[in-house]
């Protein structure tokens, strides 16, 4: 990954956003330490991916409760 610190970021923004486009990853440095990283957005599906890894942890996380069922809440739902 290549970086620049924030002076020069400034005046090669249109080149640092170009590379990001390309799928690149920049990084920026403030007094040589790195403080951010520009790069492409997450893909939609990538996205999708990580919020369904959650619910499996919650799901998996979940105590059952004895007697009690999907479909009967959905029953008692509809009364």
């Amino acid at each position: 990954m290549r970086t620049f610190n924030l002076q020069e970021a400034k005046k090669r923004f249109s080149e640092i956003l170009e590379r990001a486009a390309r799928g690149e990853r920049t990084g920026l440095t403030r007094q040589d330490k790195l403080v951010a990283i520009i790069g492409p957005p997450p893909s939609e599906t990538a996205e999708l991916q990580n919020i369904f890894r959650k619910f499996e942890r919650i799901r998996k996380r979940a105590k059952k409760v004895p007697g009690v069922t999907a479909k009967g809440l959905i029953e008692e739902g509809r009364n």
